[in-house]
């Protein structure tokens, strides 16, 4: 499991800011360079550094022929690929919703977004670990694990034997928000499902439970659980933030909700 060391103190900071980054860390329709050069913007400062990972070679991924369309949304992410450089990720809605990854070394890789909620899609990617990135996607109502392993999207299994996911703002019986912790000393994070559940007074109780994705990108199962000794209103912005899929701190990239 991950670090038992990020206890609730954590995720209550996340809660607090996260209010500020659901209006403040997502990113509006910008052009798309077809020169990868063009990626390595000053605003991937936004997201953590990250030590080059074991599973993508020292010059990241290979190039390929694919292009990122001229109309999707693209924001700064971190090095994914291991070459040390800040890369890409970007929402296409034209012709089904996707998200994706376009390296400084070329590549480009898609995440078809299955998720059928009517507004706005939005996704998110950070490190983990030594070996892991892992993505993370909403439509406001439920959200989907995954994992970014050699280059290609993989979709965690959990242990019911279904693809990992989580339930938003009660669309659902599988907690109310994801969440992810302030980046430790190495830069990597830790993810949370997050539960804010009403009580008996109308206030809020919120738990949070670690979630571990394998290295290879192919399971993900529940780790430490921490429930906050303090109850909330419904109106405030720890309860709001647990019922939606944040990182603080972190760019998303999102669809224009049309």
């Amino acid at each position: 499991m991950g670090s038992s060391s990020i206890r609730f103190s954590a995720i209550g900071a996340v809660l607090a800011l996260g209010a500020i980054c659901l209006s403040g860390c997502s990113t509006g329709p910008v052009a798309a360079d077809p020169d990868p050069a063009a990626t390595q913007g000053t605003s991937a400062s936004a997201a953590p550094s990250a030590s080059p990972s074991p599973s993508a070679a020292a010059q990241g991924c290979p190039a390929n022929d694919a292009q990122v369309p001229g109309d999707a949304i693209i924001g700064q992410i971190g090095d994914v690929d291991g070459d040390g450089q800040p890369d890409q990720q970007f929402y296409v809605e034209a012709g089904g919703f996707a998200y994706g990854i376009h390296t400084a070394s070329g590549a480009t890789i898609t995440l078809q977004d299955d998720l059928a909620g009517p507004g706005s899609h939005r996704g998110w990617s950070v490190r983990t670990g030594q070996n892991q990135v892992v993505t993370v996607l909403d439509d406001g109502r439920s959200a989907t694990l995954h994992g970014f392993v050699d280059c290609a999207f993989t979709t965690p299994i959990g242990a019911d034997g279904q693809p990992y996911s989580f339930s938003l703002a009660g669309f659902g019986d599988i907690g109310t928000g994801v969440a992810c912790g302030p980046a430790d000393a190495t830069g990597f994070r830790q993810i949370f499902g997050i539960e804010a559940r009403v009580q008996s007074d109308g206030r809020y109780k919120i738990t949070s439970t670690e979630v571990e994705v394998s290295a290879d990108g192919s399971s993900a199962t529940n780790g430490a659980t921490t429930t906050d000794p303090s109850s909330y209103a419904v109106d405030d912005p720890r309860v709001t933030t647990a019922m939606t899929a944040v990182c603080d701190g972190v760019e998303a990239v999102h669809t224009s909700g049309k």
